[in-house]
């Protein structure tokens, strides 16, 4: 079952759910189809903690968390908060709308008042392969206590390269190919294609791949339409990490080569590398392209992509660039930073899950994607699909900051 961000503070049609003091009760609502694809409204579920993916969920290893989000439809702010994975002791958690301070340290992670994303270490003693039972308890701001329970399975192995995604009009779970670390994602059958789903979150994230050293992903996206803010594409996505002291969820996003573009007003491309970005912490530290590369995308615009991210010698390298669907691709990359005056002091990286990425607007589509390994060292320039990227007057920064967005 999947009950979007739409539906958050409802329930589907002829879902019984159980009250705080054990009344059932039916609710109907009118379910805006034209939103989000395919849904189907069949599991049961409280109607004060709702999952965004349903009570039966599939998860194989993509990064260092498992990601269960929902909302606690209760009322704000919540007193307490709590997980038991397999009946463990009781891990807390976040839920936003509890601490105006913790809201905005953790701002791109929850949209919304009663909102939450678990996060289950995938190095948990308690996490085993196969199937895994999550209970998760929320006491409202009255004292009145909500539970719910949800199972899951868990695969721990790693998603080998090459990845074909070039065909998705069969897969009918958005977690069958891709694990949903922000926001809300959908697989639309009938187009072919992989998208967000309106109202689209801060940092939504879909993780395709599993962790891996140097890679390739290729894909068409469509541009939404609509103004407003938008920014995407896609990242090779290293983890998130906790503030400190930890708040019950990270909000300090690292990656190892973001590629962004932003259609309007800017039009200007990005690539980002940074270790806990938004982070208060004396750790951060965030490599970004700057100036913009200018770059003339346009509102309901389709793109092919090419983006990259290398690991070689200690240093972890990205680039990306983007064309007109239907023209030909071009030799010089658009965007090309690398991590190399970042202090070796400082966390870097070796390994990063690809992953399709988008910061608000409206909903983007991604199709015919494809992610590869690639050889250590990018081969010499040329003309080829591997060809290496020619230098420009934007290097790269070091941006050790504290981040006032």
């Amino acid at each position: 079952m999947i009950i979007y961000p739409e539906f958050r503070n409802r329930n589907p049609a002829g879902i019984r759910s159980r009250e705080p003091y054990g009344r059932t009760r039916t609710h109907s609502v009118v379910v805006p189809l034209f939103l989000c694809f395919a849904v189907t409204l069949t599991a049961r579920l409280p109607a004060d903690i709702q999952l965004t993916y349903g009570t039966q969920q599939t998860f194989r290893y993509r990064h260092r968390d498992i990601n269960v989000i929902g909302t606690a439809a209760v009322p704000q702010p919540v007193r307490s908060s709590v997980y038991q994975l397999n009946d463990a002791v009781p891990v807390a958690f976040y839920v936003k709308g509890t601490d105006a301070k913790l809201d905005r340290i953790s701002r791109n992670r929850l949209q919304s008042a009663g909102d939450f994303n678990i996060e289950i270490p995938v190095k948990s003693p308690r996490l085993v392969a196969g199937k895994n039972k999550l209970t998760i308890r929320v006491t409202d701001s009255d004292g009145q206590p909500h539970e719910a329970t949800m199972t899951f399975a868990w695969d721990p192995t790693s998603i080998p390269l090459p990845i074909d995604l070039t065909d998705v009009s069969e897969v009918r779970d958005i977690q069958h190919i891709g694990q949903i670390v922000n926001g809300v994602f959908q697989v639309d059958a009938s187009r072919n294609v992989i998208r967000t789903c309106s109202p689209v979150a801060k940092d939504a994230l879909l993780l395709l791949g599993s962790p891996h050293g140097s890679q390739e992903a290729t894909y068409g996206v469509r541009i939404p339409k609509l103004g407003g803010t938008f920014l995407g594409l896609s990242d090779f996505f290293a983890g998130h990490e906790p503030a400190a002291p930890h708040i019950g969820i990270k909000p300090g996003w690292s990656s190892a080569g973001l590629a962004t573009i932003r259609p309007d007003p800017e039009k200007a491309a990005q690539v980002w590398l940074a270790w806990g970005d938004l982070l208060d912490r004396p750790e951060k530290w965030v490599v970004k392209t700057d100036p913009p590369r200018p770059y003339p995308v346009e509102l309901g615009g389709e793109y092919r992509v090419r983006h990259q991210v290398f690991f070689e010698g200690g240093v972890n390298r990205c680039r990306f660039r983007i064309w007109p669907a239907g023209e030909s691709e071009p030799d010089v990359w658009l965007c090309e930073e690398d991590d190399s005056a970042v202090p070796n002091d400082k966390t870097k990286f070796r390994a990063a899950s690809f992953g399709l990425f988008q910061y608000g607007g409206e909903p983007t589509e991604w199709f015919d994607i494809r992610i590869r390994p690639l050889r250590p060292s990018p081969p010499a320039v040329g003309g080829n699909d591997e060809d290496r990227a020619q230098p420009h007057a934007a290097q790269s920064r070091l941006r050790l900051r504290i981040d006032a967005n």
